[in-house]
């Protein structure tokens, strides 16, 4: 009798371990998860709802679904006639292979390291590559615009001759891509690259580009 109950006590001690080293895990809305065993992947779940698990083997990596913002830091890059600018861009981005994602960056913040790389590279790249005024405009629009200067001697002849001679008109050099185009220039060098990371790069804008100093300056 007294070995029964020993037993029922190892048996019922066994199954309170069981239960909580979590034979059971929950995947929530919006997540996916990779079962790890022993450094391999034995299953993903990209449903949501209660799985099963080996206990004190399976370790259960979850990763979100859902878009997720990047901004990059602002960069200062040359123009094709090497006038420079700031540049500071913005991207979205979401985990589309977790198999590919747990074996190449493992972790949500390794991959922010991994886009600054790739995707402030291919802004450098594009940049680099176009002239100023694709950077800074979308359309041809302002050509044929312009401002004159007008002078005043207080004569009017005299004013008029001079106004003739000083009076000078603003253009606009035609643009060939724009903002939008290099914009697409640079998500399809992004996604060349991110796949290999299981990351699906939606989009990228250049948030905001400014003068530097000295082109201000100028």
């Amino acid at each position: 009798m007294k070995k029964l109950i020993i037993a029922i006590v190892v048996i019922v001690a066994l199954a309170v371990a069981f239960v909580a080293m979590g034979p059971f895990y929950v995947v929530s809305e919006g997540q996916q998860a990779v079962v790890v065993r022993l450094g391999k992947i034995v299953a993903v779940q990209k449903e949501a709802g209660l799985k099963i698990r080996s206990p004190f083997l399976d370790n259960v990596v979850r990763y979100p679904k859902q878009l997720m913002p990047w901004d990059g830091e602002p960069q200062r890059i040359p123009t094709k006639e090497n006038q420079f600018i700031w540049v500071d861009a913005t991207a979205r981005w979401r985990v589309v292979d977790p198999i590919k994602f747990y074996e190449s960056v493992s972790s949500i913040e390794n991959a922010y390291g991994r886009l600054d790389d790739v995707i402030d590279s291919a802004v450098r790249t594009v940049i680099s590559a176009n002239y100023l005024r694709e950077a800074v405009r979308n359309s041809n629009r302002l050509i044929g615009m312009g401002t004159k200067e007008s002078f005043q001697t207080g004569d009017a002849e005299g004013s008029a001759a001079l106004d003739e001679l000083t009076q000078s008109e603003v253009s606009y050099e035609s643009i060939e891509k724009g903002r939008r185009k290099l914009s697409a220039e640079m998500l399809d060098i992004v996604k060349a690259i991110a796949p290999q990371f299981g990351i699906e790069v939606l989009d990228i804008v250049p948030r905001q580009i400014k003068y530097s100093d000295e082109l201000t300056e100028s």
